[in-house]
């Protein structure tokens, strides 16, 4: 009885996620591209990736929107360590027309389309985005969507109107 319950206790140590026996707190939730992934790390994007829900949808997050939002982080993650540097070693770039078009234009990306879609109606709710971008100076910096600057940047060819933050 006393072996088993020292097998019991022992085993799980060397077998579960924190190894206490050799003194190993291990902080790395994953590796990309070859480079490990700090818990710390992935739980600021979190926490990014919640205030800007926050600021978007003017409510906390619920259990199935923190699962989108874990996603978000991880996947922000990927893009950050994996994606991002080779699409700069290829050269490839995103015209700022094509942000303006994926952002505002007539081909919005589908994440922003569903972020800013009116759950009663189903709508999507293009002025409620336009206010979200035109108020993005205004928000605190940790709650800015990453890469973004105190001001939405605009071609040279976009011209102010009312519709547009730009």
């Amino acid at each position: 009885m006393a072996v088993g319950m020292l097998l019991f206790i022992v085993g799980g140590d060397l077998v579960g996620g924190n190894n206490r026996l050799f003194n190993r707190n291990d902080t790395v939730v994953g590796e990309v591209a070859g480079e490990k992934v700090e818990l710390n790390d992935y739980n600021n994007a979190l926490e990014q990736a919640k205030q800007a829900f926050v600021a978007q949808q003017q409510r906390q997050p619920d259990e199935q929107a923190l699962g989108f939002l874990r996603d978000q982080a991880w996947n922000q993650t990927i893009y950050r360590l994996a994606f991002k540097p080779e699409w700069e070693k290829l050269g490839l770039t995103v015209s700022d027309e094509e942000l303006v078009d994926m952002v505002q234009g007539d081909n919005i990306n589908p994440g922003i389309k569903q972020a800013f879609t009116d759950q009663k109606t189903g709508q999507f709710d293009k002025a409620r985005l336009i206010d979200y971008l035109k108020n993005l100076d205004k928000l605190p910096p940790k709650t800015r969507p990453p890469g973004t600057t105190s001001k939405p940047t605009c071609p040279p060819s976009a011209s102010p109107t009312s519709t547009t933050p730009c």
